[in-house]
Parts: structure tokens; sequence; C-alpha cells
């Protein structure tokens, strides 16, 4: 099993409007792709950082979905929606990814 965490920094004043981009952007991935994507926040350290989490069985499935994510129109839609309203730190975004030990 691979996790992807990907984090990134909220710009300043908009947490609020991040976070609801956050669940929208989720529960479109969660229902259009069979993914179960979650969003992690801070309790400590920066509060300022967003996370989204995703299992996957391989580094194939990862690259499966990147390719048909980035074909979805209505998730480059969404994508556009959130680099308009500067939602995000672009520079800050940080993949991490794990495998879990059996």
């Amino acid at each position: 099993m691979i996790i992807l965490l990907r984090t990134t920094e909220i710009s300043e004043g908009k947490m609020f409007e991040a976070i609801a981009y956050a669940k929208e952007m989720t529960t479109y991935m969660n229902d259009n792709f069979d993914t179960n994507l979650r969003i992690l926040t801070n309790i400590g350290g920066k509060v300022n950082q967003i996370h989204f989490l995703n299992e996957y069985e391989s580094h194939a499935d990862i690259e499966d979905l990147r390719a048909k994510f980035i074909a979805d129109s209505t998730a480059m839609e969404l994508m556009e929606k959130s680099q308009e309203a500067g939602l995000f730190v672009g520079s800050s975004i940080v993949d991490n990814l794990y495998k879990t030990v059996d």
C-alpha cells in the first residue's frame, strides 16, 4: 500500500474558503475517481496548512489517477477555481509518499 500525503499552505486570510474548496474537490474526486481522498488540518504546528491523503495499491495507480484527473475537464475547472481565488501558496506544495510495512 502506498500513501500519498499532499501538503500545501493556505494563503493568508483564505482558511475558510480553502477548506470549503478542499471539501468540494474531495467530494468530486471521491465520487468520480473511486478514491477515498481525505482532508487533514493541523492541530499543532503550522496552522495554515492543509493536507490531502489518499491510499493506492501501487505507484502505477497514482500515475493512472493523475492521467485521468488531467483529462477530466471538471477537475481542471475546479483547479482553476482555486488558482483564480488564490487559495493556496503554489510553491508550498509538497508530496510525501509512504509505503506501509506489513
